[in-house]
């Protein structure tokens, strides 16, 4: 009886303390993630022509918006042509759209749209999941405003056109 009351209890404490570890690490994993996506995190990722893309393409501009798109998605398809129609107001910063599927899915779905970037935006082919991994990215679509290199707000989920504006306009 002794020797099950201690096998038990012995159980329970390495149940306790696997479980503890658990959480520890994922509680670290996350803290990690958050402190990569505070500022513009580093990438070499082609965009949709295949040229190369790196972060430091965008260390000369104030406000950087990256937005993780799903062509399947409505409400991306809906921020999409909202962009579309606003372009002229969005172009005191750059903007990243950025997806995991392959480049001719992209420009397909730019071409169904109707859609003709300014020479602010790049489509990227995150196939890679570069950025996807280093981004806490919680839905489609997700965007993440970078100004002067640090995050300065994250959207999941669809955003209204006046408020994706209102950062590449105030100072």
């Amino acid at each position: 009886m002794k020797t099950k009351s201690i096998f038990v209890l012995f159980s329970i404490l390495l149940l306790l303390g696997l479980t503890a570890l658990f959480l520890f690490n994922k509680i670290r994993q996350t803290q990690q993630k958050k402190e990569i996506y505070h500022s513009i995190p580093s990438f070499h990722i082609p965009d949709i022509n295949g040229n190369i893309v790196t972060d430091t393409l965008l260390q000369e501009y104030r406000t950087v918006m990256f937005i993780y798109f799903n062509p399947d998605c409505e409400s991306c398809r809906e921020e999409m042509m909202q962009i579309k129609e606003n372009k002229s107001t969005l172009l005191q910063g750059k903007i990243v759209f950025f997806s995991i599927l392959p480049a001719d899915s992209i420009r397909q779905f730019l071409q169904t749209i109707d859609f003709e970037p300014n020479p602010n935006m790049l489509f990227l082919s995150d196939e890679n999941i570069t950025l996807l991994s280093k981004m806490d990215v919680k839905s489609s679509p997700s965007v993440y405003i970078y100004r002067h290199g640090q995050l300065a707000k994250c959207f999941n989920g669809p955003v209204k056109i006046e408020t994706l504006t209102h950062y590449f306009t105030e100072e």
